[in-house]
């Protein structure tokens, strides 16, 4: 796994459900951004296909990934909890 870079400069938030042939994508554009001091929250709402699988696997190898699954959370709560984990 990568070293985690200190407070990032721009924090992103990705929701994902059951999008296995677009998510991939999506990860690499924001990874691939010209500035690379970046954090990326996906949270992933209970997926049944392999979204939640290629999630983990960028959050395994490229410490700028975060995974959350989090089932029935509040939309405004998890906002604010994924930009104080970012702080």
């Amino acid at each position: 796994m990568g070293e985690r870079m200190d407070k990032p400069k721009v924090t992103f938030l990705m929701l994902a459900y059951n999008k296995e042939n677009e998510v991939e994508r999506a990860i690499k554009s924001v990874l691939g951004q010209t500035e690379q001091n970046v954090a990326l929250f996906i949270r992933d709402n209970g997926s049944t296909d392999r979204t939640r699988d290629i999630c983990r696997e960028y959050a395994e190898k490229d410490a700028r990934v975060r995974l959350v699954r989090w089932r029935r959370l509040i939309q405004r709560w998890l906002c604010h909890a994924l930009l104080d984990a970012a702080a």
